[in-house]
């Protein structure tokens, strides 16, 4: 019954993300238009000496064309969404039928899909993301002392908490 399921929500969104990506090529269209009818109103303008009535259509094509941006960045959120919710049920069904075993990175993998990192990012995120550390985590590794064996985990740990706190 799940699988079933999570099938349909998977088709759903991406009939979802057909529409959405038509509506967002028309939209993107549309807001080319604008921008080309501004820049030649706004060249009438300077040369017919400032009339009110080009004015009055600057300002309009302006307020339509933020208008027509504010809607094109909602639609690609619902694009993301869409996405982030296919990703999610193929993986709910990868793990159903056993297949998970195969891509042992599909954390990263929602992670990518969910969030852009910025590009002004040294550090690679996805993998800071899977191991934060807590401060307790912290204070126990400052506490071992040297002449004890530890496992990998604790240097690892240990190093990580060097490169936050550089």
């Amino acid at each position: 019954m799940k699988h079933e399921e999570f099938t349909r929500q998977i088709q759903k969104h991406k009939a979802l993300l057909k529409k959405y990506n038509a509506v967002s090529n028309f939209v993107g269209f549309v807001k080319l238009l604008i921008l080309l009818l501004m820049g030649s109103s706004l060249y009438l303008i300077f040369i017919s000496g400032f009339p009110t009535g080009l004015l009055i259509v600057g300002v309009m094509n302006c307020i339509t064309l933020i208008a027509i941006w504010k809607y094109h960045d909602g639609i690609r959120e619902r694009i993301v969404h869409s996405n982030g919710i296919i990703v999610i049920n193929k993986r709910h069904l990868d793990r159903m039928s056993g297949e998970q075993a195969a891509s042992p990175d599909w954390e990263s993998e929602l992670f990518n899909c969910l969030y852009q990192t910025p590009s002004y990012l040294d550090a690679d995120v996805s993998n800071n993301a899977q191991q934060i550390l807590t401060k307790k985590d912290s204070e126990n590794v400052a506490r071992i002392p040297e002449s004890k064996p530890v496992d990998r985990d604790i240097f690892v740990k240990d190093e990580a908490i060097k490169f936050i706190t550089m």
